[in-house]
């Protein structure tokens, strides 16, 4: 009887220890799992926030007859920023400043001259220019093109960079607003 008993606390022993390690083991795999679910959480809340991070953010409004001035450092690669600039005196026309995947940066008008008519739709997701129309991502033209009503692709306008700061004078602006007017096509440059 002695025997039997003693053969019984030492198996309350070992499963009492076996369960000791085994809590051990699930108590390291546990804090595992969370660190590693915490970390892709955080890059998938900062890789959205990067690339979603400028479209919240609010127009910018620039005075009439002043040039627009933009710290070029402010933009991440594919992110973009919406200013407004007086065209008339209850109307007011959208700029775009963005900067592709590879780091240029470009400028354009937040519209395209066939969309023209629904430019107080379009908006930012991603960093990238949707047409209120359309629904498609717009692209920028680039400076050697010219305007078409057939494609969805933002006007571009002339800019320069110095210092890191992306300048595009009034004048600029003036003239490219009469493409819009004009209704003019975009073609390729020979």
């Amino acid at each position: 009887m002695i025997r039997v008993r003693h053969s019984a606390l030492g198996r309350k022993r070992r499963v009492r220890d076996l369960t000791r390690k085994c809590l051990r083991l699930w108590e390291v795999v546990g804090s595992l799992v969370l660190v590693l679910w915490a970390g892709v959480a955080w890059f998938a809340i900062s890789s959205d926030r990067k690339s979603t991070g400028s479209d919240r953010l609010p127009e910018i409004a620039i005075a009439e007859d002043t040039d627009l001035i933009y710290d070029a450092s402010q933009l991440q690669p594919d992110q973009s920023r919406l200013f407004t600039y007086p065209l008339t005196s209850s109307e007011r026309v959208r700029l775009l400043v963005t900067r592709d995947s590879k780091g240029t940066a470009r400028a354009a008008f937040a519209s395209c001259t066939a969309c023209y008519r629904f430019r107080s739709q379009h908006y930012l997701k991603e960093g990238r220019l949707i047409c209120g129309q359309c629904q498609q991502t717009m692209r920028v033209g680039d400076a050697g093109e010219r305007l078409t009503g057939k494609s969805c692709v933002a006007v571009p306008i002339s800019f320069s960079i110095t210092d890191n700061k992306i300048l595009i004078r009034a004048e600029a602006i003036a003239d490219g607003i009469k493409v819009f007017a004009a209704g003019t096509r975009l073609e390729k440059r020979d």
